[in-house]
């Protein structure tokens, strides 16, 4: 597993326990069974002899901040900080021993010491997209952040490929569409207007090394995150639903763990910032459309 410094969780297996016991909480599941779970989901690591670290420490801090700290988790993240084998992991480098060492010193006072009131958790429930498969959706780009570009007054078109079951944020996963644009000069009064007006390819790092060259490879489809959809999605009118025409492209595969973080910051900032989107995915891709 992934470890890049002396953090509690700077490391995969902390990060992955800390964010599956919020989003347990956010989904409404009981404290007990929360824990549970995450102790039957992460036996492999918790009895591992490196990765028990990670996942104790992880659990035992989460679990305080959150007001939930029970004493059986508490006793054994303690024991294991106290037996000072977690710093074996470190020996090889002197400077990240001294800052781990700070790191688990402050986790004990942290863990022994008084513990915060139980913290209320919002439940967050499931994200049901209300678009459906082939839904065609029509933008036209005349704010006046588009008056001095070529495409001034023209159209965009949404096109809803596939709503999948996505789960980042919450274990029953939210129902997401993947789309694609397109661009008309004239608003399409015809199914066969949609079909021959270009798509705009996508600028997503985690798809291609080079996507202005690698033309057959381009990805052209987007999935939308949860975060501003129903306040943006207002600024799209209903064209109507066919079996518009579609690009090859490979099936749709998600993006690595990696750049999750990178892939929700793209995906919300074009939502809250859909102009500024369009206008950089057409001026990228001018000499194609």
């Amino acid at each position: 597993m992934g470890n890049w410094g002396p953090g509690i969780y700077q490391n995969d297996i902390s990060e992955d326990i800390r964010d599956d016991y919020k989003n347990k909480l956010k989904a409404g599941i009981s404290d007990i069974d929360a824990l549970n779970e995450i102790l039957a989901d992460g036996i492999e690591y918790s009895e591992d002899d490196d990765d028990k670290f990670d996942f104790w420490f992880a659990l035992a801090s989460i679990m305080s901040d959150m007001g939930r700290l029970t004493e059986d988790v508490k006793n054994t993240a303690v024991e294991l900080i106290n037996s000072g084998e977690d710093l074996l992991r470190f020996k090889d480098n002197k400077s990240e021993l001294k800052m781990r060492r700070k790191v688990l010193e402050k986790l004990r006072e942290k863990l022994v010491g008084k513990q915060p009131e139980r913290k209320r958790i919002p439940v967050i429930k499931a994200f049901l997209c209300p678009w459906k498969q082939n839904d065609v959706f029509i933008y036209k780009l005349d704010s006046e952040c588009y008056k001095d570009k070529p495409y001034f007054n023209k159209f965009v078109v949404l096109l809803v490929d596939e709503l999948v079951n996505y789960d980042v944020d919450i274990p029953l996963g939210d129902m997401l569409p993947i789309t694609y644009l397109k661009i008309c000069s004239d608003y399409p009064t015809l199914a066969e207007d949609i079909d021959n007006s270009p798509f705009i390819p996508q600028r997503m790092i985690f798809y291609l090394n080079n996507p202005k060259k690698n033309r057959l490879e381009r990805e052209h489809r987007f999935m939308w995150y949860r975060n501003g959809f129903k306040k943006n999605a207002l600024r799209f009118e209903l064209w109507g639903n066919y079996e518009f025409t579609r690009p090859y492209n490979k099936q749709w595969t998600y993006p690595s763990i990696k750049d999750l973080k990178d892939f929700h910051t793209t995906i919300a900032c074009m939502l809250s910032r859909f102009d500024e989107y369009i206008i950089k995915s057409l001026d990228f891709y001018k000499e194609d459309l």
